[in-house]
Parts: C-alpha cells; sequence; structure tokens
C-alpha cells in the first residue's frame, strides 16, 4: 500500500428480502461493482498509479461480462482473488 487511500462505495438495502424474491445474487451486484472499479480508476488513475492492486474474494459478482469490461478498459486495475 503506498497512499493508503480507501474508495467506497454504498449500495442501498433493497425492500424486497430474499424470502420475497427467491434471488441470493442480487441482479444489481455486477453493476455496483463496475460503478466501484471505475471509481477506483478514476481516484487512482494509470497516470499516478501505474498498478492499483484490489483484492477481492469468490462472490458471484465479482465475475462476469461487466468485470472483464472494465478491466479491460482499466488495465492498471490489478485484481488478486482470496483463497477459497
Amino acid at each position: 500500500m503506498v497512499t493508503g487511500q480507501l474508495t467506497t462505495r454504498r449500495l442501498e438495502q433493497p425492500a424486497r428480502s430474499k424470502a420475497k424474491t427467491g434471488l441470493s445474487t442480487p441482479p444489481r451486484l455486477p453493476g455496483a461493482l463496475a460503478a466501484h472499479l471505475r471509481d477506483i480508476a478514476r481516484a487512482s488513475p494509470a497516470s499516478q498509479s501505474p498498478e492499483v492492486v484490489i483484492t477481492i474474494d469468490h462472490a458471484p459478482w465479482h465475475r462476469g461480462t461487466l468485470m472483464t469490461q472494465v478491466l479491460a478498459a482499466y488495465p492498471h486495475l490489478r485484481v488478486k482473488r482470496l483463497p477459497s
């Protein structure tokens, strides 16, 4: 860690619960993660931070098309997954 800068994003809890929707992974989470990664990329541009390491777990919304697109758009972001 070089700067100790923290970038966060708060995602409001929807009114519906898992019991009502039957969804364990709300479809809004991949979009929220993609927006958060874009925030990180803007807060730490490649010109100032040639490599930004982001540690994530294996949540289902931590992979997929949106994640791939954001990481391709900001190649200075590096994702390191925690061990299982």
